[in-house]
């Protein structure tokens, strides 16, 4: 804090998304949701209020997503700034989005500059010394910026130290010249800055006639009476800092100064021989004064609304006003408005995440044909990522431009990518397994020479599994989510290209199958129809003559998994 003629001005905070490199840290698991959406309709009393929402126009439903609009479900996006501008795009106000992504501008200030002052003062009684942080009341109400823009604060204050001193000289020999002295100091606390003062006087001499015992308070004299005041000038506050110290803000409305003061009075004598007690006490105020420019309401007219900066991490999508959409908003997002009498709200600006939108792939550039995993439960999860068209090996064998995330908005990175030109595929292996039984997106820049076009590729479930490693170490080939017939081989790598489709299998195949993952598989020479029992070992015989039994019942068995 400085006083005006030597300000000091210290920067405002920043605002804006805190982010990680890369990735938003409004993740889809943290940000709150609006479900379901109610257009918020705010009655003006008297002024006309323009509103709407920044948010990330993604929706569970494809045919929603980046279509301008704020549907249910759709995430919110806080402290993102949006600027009011005028008819020749002067800045008039701005604001930023609240918790729930909302903004609203109501009132701007005056074009005349003519200022208002409001004052408020606090203070303490009388207490005695010493003491620290006492409280003065009542609480300071911080400067509400609705009412306009604040220009500037001033700040006054009082302290006054009283101390009654009573001496009576002891010397029963000769009288006594008594002076009574006082010494203290204050600090003012919680103003923004601290505000401080010593002071001192001194009384007399009063001469004291000497101690009678035969009559004790003969020599008595009046007790001092000492009272000093600290009121300097006002002082005026101009700088950035300072003001934003004293404009409310969310959960922050108002403030308590504090006192601490130490002060004592005593007496002295030329001979030194009294006796002396004193009593000391200080009172105090502050008066705060608020100048500001009144705001008015927003005038009939051209308007524009303009979404800036940018949000960090995300990319300007459509934009929309009351339900009337704007593919191209330019850039930054711009929403032209015509302002009336009445409220304007839903100027709504969409965003989108990188890599969200499946963006037009040019000639030169391949497409991603297939995409196939393989490995389940403890076993290294790969995706095999086949390409049709030119691919750029130097490209394809970069592990940044692959990343996975799961239909809860978590990012896993893909550690390893390994292009194989024989079948203009790449083999992926991401940092964490993958969970089968899970829904997961694959965003993948294309691998080519002249573009960094992005694609996004769903897969998950069984559908996408190509195989698996059975108990045996044996590859275990699955077709349309069901293992196929033909058993196990040694690859997964023969299993990534493309196959002619496979009919499912009968039920007594998928449990013989089902047996070759046992532990005490039943070796397949031993056929479906479990002929050649008498050369197996007992135990597989067992095993063989329940699996018989067994496939009486195969209608009734699920899927394979």
């Amino acid at each position: 804090m400085s006083e005006s003629g030597s300000a000091t001005k210290k920067p405002l905070p920043r605002l804006g998304l805190s982010h990680i490199s890369g990735r938003p840290s409004w993740s889809r698991k943290k940000l709150p949701r609006v479900e379901p959406l109610e257009s918020r309709v705010l009655l003006s009393v008297g002024c006309p209020v323009i509103s709407g929402y920044v948010f990330l126009d993604e929706n569970a439903n494809p045919a929603l997503t980046n279509n301008g609009l704020f549907n249910p479900g759709e995430l919110v996006i806080p402290n993102a700034q949006v600027v009011l501008e005028d008819a020749n795009h002067n800045v008039i106000e701005t604001t930023t989005t609240d918790a729930n992504g909302h903004y609203q501008f109501q009132k701007m200030p005056s074009p005349s500059d003519q200022s208002t002052t409001v004052t408020q003062s606090v203070s303490i009684p009388s207490t005695l010394t010493n003491f620290s942080d006492k409280a003065l009341s009542p609480a300071v109400q911080l400067f509400d910026p609705s009412l306009g823009t604040l220009t500037s604060v001033t700040i006054a204050r009082s302290v006054t130290f009283n101390s009654a001193v009573t001496a009576q000289n002891l010397s029963q020999n000769s009288s006594a010249a008594i002076t009574a002295t006082f010494d203290g100091s204050y600090q003012l606390n919680g103003l923004g800055a601290p505000f401080s003062g010593s002071l001192s006087t001194s009384q007399g001499p009063e001469i004291a006639g000497p101690f009678d015992p035969n009559n004790p308070n003969g020599n008595e004299i009046p007790p001092f009476v000492l009272s000093q005041t600290d009121a300097p000038s006002a002082m005026t506050f101009t700088d950035a800092a300072t003001l934003a110290f004293f404009t409310s803000s969310a959960g922050r409305t108002t403030l308590t100064p504090t006192l601490s003061a130490t002060g004592a009075g005593t007496a002295t004598a030329p001979n030194g021989n009294l006796a002396i007690s004193a009593m000391t006490s200080v009172l105090g105020s502050a008066t705060i004064s608020f100048t500001y420019i009144p705001k008015e309401c927003i005038t009939p007219g051209q308007y524009y609304l303009v979404q800036t900066p940018l949000v960090p991490n995300v990319t300007d999508g459509k934009a929309s006003e009351n339900g009337v959409v704007f593919s191209d908003p330019g850039s930054p997002q711009t929403l032209a408005l015509t302002v009336g009498n009445t409220d304007l709200p839903n100027n709504d600006f969409g965003k989108l995440t990188p890599g969200s939108i499946t963006s037009p792939t040019p000639p030169s550039c391949p497409t991603v044909e297939s995409l196939v995993r393989f490995g389940v439960h403890q076993q290294q999860s790969q995706l095999i990522v086949t390409f049709a068209g030119t691919v750029d090996p130097t490209k394809a064998n970069d592990p940044s431009n692959y990343y996975i995330f799961s239909s809860t908005g978590q990012y896993i990175p893909i550690k390893s990518a390994t292009f194989d030109p024989t079948s203009n595929s790449v083999t992926l292996i991401p940092q964490k397994q993958i969970n089968v039984h899970y829904r997961f997106d694959l965003s993948v820049t294309l691998p080519c020479a002249n573009g960094c076009d992005k694609v996004v590729v769903p897969f998950g479930g069984k559908d996408s599994l190509g195989g698996f490693t059975n108990h045996q170490g044996q590859f275990v080939p699955v077709r349309n989510g069901r293992i196929a017939s033909g058993g196990a081989s040694s690859s997964p790598n023969a299993q990534a290209g493309r196959t002619p489709h496979v009919a499912p299998a009968s039920r007594t195949q998928q449990l013989a199958d089902r047996l070759v993952t046992h532990p005490y598989a039943i070796p397949t020479t031993a056929g479906v129809d479990m002929t050649g029992l008498a050369s197996l070992p007992a135990h597989q015989r067992l095993h063989a003559r329940r699996a018989l039994r067994i496939a009486t019942f195969a209608k009734s068995l699920p899927p394979i998994y």
